[in-house]
């Protein structure tokens, strides 16, 4: 079943990083479609904002594929250290990803509660991605693939956002401002508690503490 739902995650992955590229750099490249949602101050820097914006899908991209690779069983000593180099360019990823998130935020679609939601949402990313280099720095494998898995599933925090909003806003009919800020706040606390149902599905119950994961 491991085999399978990694496959599945791949899949989505690769499909969602996909998408969001050609979104972003191919089909609206000028952020129409974003922008004219947001209520933005006349002192708003656009081809900063859109630079901004670019490096966090980047970032954000980068985060969801080498988060994969950490997901790989290969008792090799060469994956160790393939594992270990991307693990600290995920961890820059995420910091890239989490401080242009907060530059970002204040323009948030539906004000400042959309935008508080994206600065807890991307805080707890940080703080369960350092959680996860500590244990692994302590030699705790179980629970650095533990903190691992947390911080993982916050990288599809906007993945979330979008089905939510899906279902609020098109299928209910619910107004856009308000959809948008209830996926934010909906979407933090459901891919946080996939990831405890990863955690015990397939980690808690298969991997003893002392146990090199890899």
């Amino acid at each position: 079943m491991y085999r399978w739902f990694l496959g599945g995650l791949s899949a989505l992955a690769v499909f969602w990083v996909v998408n969001t590229m050609l979104t972003t750099f191919v089909f609206d490249p000028a952020d129409i479609h974003i922008l004219i949602h947001k209520q933005l101050p006349p002192h708003f820097h656009r081809h900063l904002w859109q630079g901004v914006l670019g490096l966090h899908v980047i970032s954000s991209s980068c985060t969801m594929l080498l988060g994969l690779v950490g997901f790989l069983r290969r008792p090799l000593p060469l994956f160790r250290r393939i594992h270990r180099a991307n693990g600290y360019i995920y961890i820059g990823a995420v910091c890239i990803a989490a401080l242009s998130a907060g530059y970002l935020a204040p323009q948030a679609t539906g004000g400042e509660w959309t935008s508080f939601g994206f600065n807890v949402f991307e805080a707890v990313w940080v703080i369960t991605t350092a959680m996860a280099y500590i244990k692994v720095r302590k030699q705790q494998r179980r629970a650095h693939v533990v903190w691992m898995i947390r911080s993982y599933s916050l990288a599809y925090f906007n993945t979330g956002i979008h089905l939510w909003f899906m279902i609020l806003h098109r299928a209910f009919s619910i107004p856009y401002d308000v959809a948008y800020t209830s996926s934010v706040w909906l979407a933090g606390p459901t891919v946080l508690l996939l990831a405890e149902w990863v955690n015990w599905r397939f980690v808690r119950r298969t991997i003893t503490p002392d146990r090199n994961f890899h």
